[in-house]
């Protein structure tokens, strides 16, 4: 499912949500660990166009999102956040998110490595 946002007639903000496996590997090549079976989704895949940034569009999209899901049963909401995305981090700890785990993903053309970086987890605030 994705969400926009428009200020006028214009495109201001874009994000995803997934429900289900097939969905989340149309929007998102990343393969971090996300279990529909038992209630959880993924949301991600948010964008804002630069002049609309700081305005609190991505905040509002983020509510709307959680209450689609949360309507739709998922308790949880899993997303990959890249550690030095600073204004994502800073708008989704509204929610008081917590780090599952901590990993490096590289990918150049059709390779792709996923590594979870568990040496490090302490240095995020995850515990060992």
């Amino acid at each position: 499912m994705g969400f926009c946002a428009y200020v006028g007639s214009e495109v201001a903000h874009v994000a995803w949500v997934a429900l289900d496996e097939p969905a989340k590997r149309s929007l998102a090549p990343i393969p971090c660990n996300v279990r529909f079976e038992e209630g959880e989704g993924y949301w991600g895949g948010s964008m804002t166009v630069r002049r609309f940034r700081n305005l609190g569009i991505y905040k509002h999209v983020m509510a709307l999102r959680l209450r689609y899901c949360h309507e739709r049963g998922c308790a949880i909401l899993v997303d990959a956040t890249e550690v030095d995305n600073e204004a994502s981090l800073k708008a989704q700890g509204v929610y008081s998110p917590r780090v599952r785990t901590v990993c490096r993903y590289r990918r150049v053309l059709w390779w792709s490595d996923w590594t979870d970086l568990s040496a490090l987890k302490s240095e995020y605030g995850v515990p060992k």
